[in-house]
């Protein structure tokens, strides 16, 4: 089951939504297609409620029209303006908090220990008007309530999707099955409608011999003509340089690992197509974490959050153009010769490993062989990948910098015959 949807009474509901104050006088659409860049996911939805707009993806299993079961918690603590709920689904364990009528914590929790932590950590802020839980949990002045109680399906809020686009797919999905429908029970009779009816036609003798003729020439013309081989792509075809890839995740994961202040950056990584990095808050707040991101980065920054207190921030990466002839010339044991003798005049350890892997093509099947290299260093990617030089063709395929040993990791695939 997706993480941001519940099920009651074989009802879904949306949960997990990224919900923020709507000011007065802006335009909901346009305030929610703005703050969907801020989560990850292609196809995004939302909902306005009270002064709040609620942002939810279909990466998380929300759909259109789909109910939120936020909305309905608050309904039906409409008396009280602040409130702190944890209720058990077959899903896992859902937390809502809202003050000041204001939802600040949506979550979905597979754990039930990291329930617990999230709980607690809320469970400490001031001036809770109510706070519900499960009776197991031992929670100071908490009452227990069934979430099919509370949960009953009569508010009229509903998910709508943020594009125009999303929208049109989806009718246009529906009216396909529709048609489709139509057809499956009413193909029989509308084929005898539309079927011809037989005739007798009277064939010239002279053309039928002249049509047979043709189509014999036609026929000895196709036979004569070569096939065209099928070319089966390799890993290795449209490699780019190694020196241009090293620049590359070098200046893209010192873009994600600017110093935001109230935030610790941990570790980033760069691979194929996208460079992130990892965060954890020490005495700042999203609000001001997502301001120096604008500020420092601009809009083409994802950021997903796994907690209040830990995001993940990520780029998309330009690609590379391709880097000459990437044909391997050297076996894999003499592949596997080179890079041990690499490590051993510099004295350090590598994990070396054989590989493969198989690229298909209609009915055509090819291996590709190839060295994994695994290692930590303190070089910057720039001065790593020097090392290789006299091996080709090479890929690197990943590479990872922790801020806490401030070691570089890295990923080589060297390709071999």
């Amino acid at each position: 089951m997706a993480s941001g949807v519940i099920t009651i009474e074989r009802k879904k509901y949306a949960v997990g939504l990224f919900w923020q104050p709507l000011q007065a006088g802006q335009n909901t659409h346009n305030f929610a297609k703005k703050l969907s860049k801020q989560i990850s996911g292609s196809v995004k939805f939302y909902t306005e409620y009270g002064s709040m707009v609620g942002i939810g993806s279909l990466s998380l299993g929300h759909r259109r029209g789909m109910k939120i079961a936020a909305v309905e918690i608050i309904n039906y603590f409409h008396e009280y303006n602040s409130f702190l709920a944890e209720f058990f689904t077959p899903q896992g364990f859902w937390i809502i908090g809202v003050r000041n009528n204001i939802v600040i914590f949506d979550r979905l929790i597979s754990t039930e220990s990291n329930a617990k932590k999230e709980f607690a950590k809320l469970a400490a802020l001031p001036d809770w008007d109510v706070i519900v839980a499960s009776g197991s949990w031992n929670v100071p002045r908490a009452v227990e309530k069934s979430l099919r109680d509370v949960i009953v399906g009569n508010s009229k809020q509903y998910l709508i999707p943020t594009s125009v686009a999303a929208g049109n797919i989806f009718s246009l999905i529906v009216f396909c099955m529709v048609i489709f429908g139509i057809w499956y029970v009413f193909n029989e009779p509308i084929m005898k409608m539309i079927a011809p009816r037989p005739q007798q036609v009277q064939i010239n003798p002279e053309i039928l011999k002249e049509y047979k003729k043709q189509l014999e020439a036609k026929k000895a013309e196709i036979k004569q003509e070569p096939a065209q081989p099928i070319v089966v792509s390799h890993p290795y075809d449209n490699l780019p340089d190694p020196h241009l890839r090293a620049e590359q995740c070098w200046r893209s994961i010192a873009f994600v690992m600017q110093p935001i202040s109230g935030w610790t950056q941990q570790n980033a990584v760069c691979e194929e197509n996208s460079a992130r990095a990892t965060l954890n808050r020490s005495y700042g707040t999203l609000e001001e974490l997502y301001n120096s991101i604008d500020f420092l980065m601009g809009e083409n920054v994802y950021v997903m959050e796994n907690t209040d207190s830990n995001v993940v921030i990520s780029v998309d990466l330009t690609p590379l153009p391709a880097f000459g002839e990437n044909e391997p010339k050297i076996e894999i044991e003499d592949v596997i010769f080179s890079v041990n003798n690499i490590f051993q005049k510099i004295g350090k350890f590598a994990n070396i490993k054989p590989s493969a892997e198989t690229s298909t093509q209609g009915d055509i099947t090819v291996t590709t062989h190839m060295v994994i290299i695994e290692a930590d260093s303190k070089l910057k990617p720039d001065e790593f990948i020097k090392m290789f030089d006299e091996v080709s063709p090479i890929s690197l395929s990943s590479v990872k910098w922790d801020s806490r040993s401030r070691k570089w990791n890295y990923e080589v695939k060297i390709y071999a015959k």
